[in-house]
């Protein structure tokens, strides 16, 4: 594989890994619903607060990642991310504004990785090839979850 497929593979994996909680979320939503006891306007709040850190973040990372190092606000952005989906699978054990907080601070740090990916992929040699790839493993990632989630939430429920 050479330098620049290597580079394409590992932004496009990131920068999936970064979206995936908004390519799901239907299915999460849905999961809320059914196994933890969320109604649906809890749910909704849900899925609002994180597209609202999701854009807010995108807009601050858009306008500064000129003065900022895209491989650092990737890296913090996924720990962030990971640290606060992980807090999530406690959702029955915080209230609900808690909850709502957590998917947002989520959020925030989902699309500041997204973006730093983005501008990455975007100053490639072939940035067209590069998206290309980052297309096709964000839906395959995500058609892959929309058919084994719904399979595998019955038997782990939410906890």
């Amino acid at each position: 594989m050479s330098p620049e497929a290597a580079q394409i593979t590992r932004l496009s994996t990131l920068g999936s890994i970064a979206i995936l909680p908004i390519l799901i979320l239907p299915v999460m939503v849905g999961a809320l619903i059914d196994y933890a006891g969320f109604t649906d306007a809890q749910a909704g709040w849900m899925a609002t607060a994180g597209f609202v850190g999701s854009a807010l973040a995108a807009i601050i990372v858009g306008l500064r990642i000129r003065h900022l190092n895209p491989r650092s606000v990737c890296v913090f952005g996924l720990i962030v991310l990971v640290v606060f989906d992980c807090l999530s699978a406690f959702v029955n054990q915080m209230s609900t504004e808690v909850f709502v907080v957590v998917r947002f601070i989520s959020g925030l740090g989902g699309a500041a990785a997204y973006a730093s990916v983005v501008t990455s992929i975007s100053a490639l040699r072939e940035p067209e090839r590069g998206y290309g790839m980052f297309t096709v493993l964000q839906f395959g990632l995500s058609s892959a979850l929309f058919f084994l989630l719904p399979i595998v939430l019955p038997t782990i429920g939410v906890a």
